[in-house]
């Protein structure tokens, strides 16, 4: 392809990509429901038996570094953090649900899956998340800050392909999987595990929750020659988020080949008060080969309020937090949240020679204006500090200015 063709063809997309953005905001100015709609009427056969409806998200971030002097400096700058297409629908008694992720010019399969009522409850076979924290329950579109919690990001499953079953009795929800360690995109580790999440919110007055939950996983890595970090059992911190590379701090990584032991915990806690809205995580995970051994601890503590007095909705039969609604349909919701994260990553030989130690601590403070359930734009502040435990000394230490503007169509 000639530049010329290659320059047409950019500049038509960015024309595209315009439009539809222009599409989606115009639709959200003169949306009324707290549920996103979608800009494309759903395929139904003529006994509707089989459905299809298309959809999607854009979240573009503009982020700004306040780096130190160690390292060459995250390189700020406008990021398509999330650009999925979805198409979702049903097929006789199964439900489908098929997501793609587009951004940074990658095709990555995100969920996968049929789903079907058996029981009490649903079955799901496919690609997804397996059920594991609260925080990486809650649908990216609903998270509260432009970046998930530390326990969302390095201890909880990606999405893997598997089975699970979810349901709810009562005041109680659970979901449990079987997973593989792989995913469509490729073979990441070979090895497989098992999830399961127990959520319990007593029933409560209006605007008012309490939200308890334990999550539990173990997996296996196998047995490979490969050393490389993709292959092997490893974990990987971002501080200042997904744009800040040279922030990023390795807490962890196995390359002996050995087959690799990994034991889950996470426990759960979520409150509403009319405005306020408090969120907790404690999690912990132990890597364990035959030769060394490591744990991870990382917890976090939330705290929002609506400025405009909304109060954060429940979806009791998940388990999770959902998106705000705002009462006024023409001035929108305003949130404003603080969090500190915590994450420390220690390894060791079985001789309890240490052979690393490094601890991260994240202050953040967001600003949140949600017009409506199809556009939302976000404000953060990220404070960052790495550290290395074992020669006591500061690796990184940067702050972030981070903006977000999110479609949902």
């Amino acid at each position: 392809m000639s530049d010329t063709q290659g320059d047409w063809q950019m500049r038509n997309g960015r024309i595209a990509a315009i439009a539809l953005g222009l599409s989606i905001v115009w639709q959200s100015l003169s949306a009324e429901s707290v549920t996103p709609s979608w800009l494309l009427p759903p395929i139904k056969e003529a006994n509707g038996r089989i459905t299809a409806q298309l959809g999607g998200r854009l979240h573009l971030d503009f982020v700004r570094f306040d780096n130190d002097n160690r390292g060459a400096g995250n390189a700020g700058g406008i990021q398509v953090r999330r650009g999925w297409v979805n198409l979702v629908g049903k097929i006789y008694d199964f439900d489908y649900r098929v997501s793609v992720d587009l951004a940074d010019n990658q095709v990555s399969y995100k969920s996968f899956y049929l789903r079907r009522r058996i029981g009490p409850g649903r079955l799901i076979l496919g690609q997804f998340k397996p059920f594991f924290s609260l925080d990486d329950t809650i649908s990216s579109d609903n998270i509260m800050l432009l970046e998930r919690a530390f326990v969302a990001t390095t201890v909880a499953p990606l999405f893997r392909l598997g089975a699970a079953y979810q349901g709810r009795f009562h005041q109680l929800t659970y979901g449990l999987t079987a997973y593989s360690l792989n995913d469509i995109d490729g073979v990441r580790s070979n090895g497989s595990g098992q999830a399961a999440r127990f959520t319990w919110s007593p029933p409560s007055a209006e605007n008012r929750l309490l939200h308890l939950g334990l999550s539990l996983a173990k997996e296996r890595y196998s047995r490979s020659n490969a050393t490389e970090q993709g292959r092997a059992a490893s974990l990987t911190v971002r501080p200042v988020g997904a744009k800040g590379d040279d922030s990023r701090l390795n807490l962890l990584l196995f390359r002996n080949g050995a087959p690799t032991d990994v034991i889950k915990s996470a426990l759960e806690l979520g409150t509403v008060y009319g405005p306020w809205s408090l969120q907790g995580e404690y999690a912990n995970a132990r890597y364990d080969d035959g030769i060394q051994r490591a744990v991870v601890t990382t917890y976090y503590t939330q705290l929002s309020y609506a400025l405009t007095g909304e109060s954060r909705p429940y979806n009791r039969n998940v388990g999770r937090f959902d998106g705000i609604g705002p009462r006024n349909k023409r001035s929108g919701a305003w949130d404003l949240v603080w969090r500190y994260d915590h994450i420390d990553g220690r390894q060791r030989t079985l001789g309890d020679l240490p052979l690393s130690h490094r601890a991260v601590d994240a202050y953040t403070l967001g600003l949140t204006w949600t017009y409506s359930a199809n556009l939302r734009l976000m404000l953060n502040f990220i404070h960052s500090r790495s550290r290395d435990r074992l020669t006591h000394s500061t690796l990184d230490n940067t702050n972030a200015l981070a903006t977000r503007v999110q479609l949902i169509f």
